[in-house]
């Protein structure tokens, strides 16, 4: 891999300096390495827990969060399939006249 310099010369990856590339270019250098590094589910996890800053966490305030993550969810999947299926009844009961047996 060649990186140009600000100087106009090419140098190799093996000559890079930390002290040549300011912090930004190195960090985002470092970054798209490990980025790329990572297979999909990592990658995905790693953009989670970047998102809504659970990296600076410690690990039982990670496993709080993500507990009360997959509680809300399942509370918004659970109630959101119920009035769905309370919607589907009474639109079929409404518009095409079928009716449901009363559970």
């Amino acid at each position: 891999m060649i990186i140009i310099h600000p100087t106009n010369k090419s140098i190799t990856k093996k000559e890079i300096r930390h002290e040549d590339l300011s912090p930004l270019i190195y960090s985002f250098f470092w970054y798209l390495f490990r980025y790329q590094s990572m297979n999909w589910i990592s990658r995905k996890i790693y953009l989670y827990n970047v998102t809504f800053g659970l990296y600076m966490l410690d690990w039982w305030e990670r496993y709080l969060f993500n507990i009360l993550m997959l509680v809300l969810l399942w509370f918004i999947f659970y109630n959101g399939s119920r009035s769905m299926a309370e919607f589907y009844r009474s639109f079929s009961q409404f518009c095409l006249g079928i009716q449901s047996p009363k559970t």
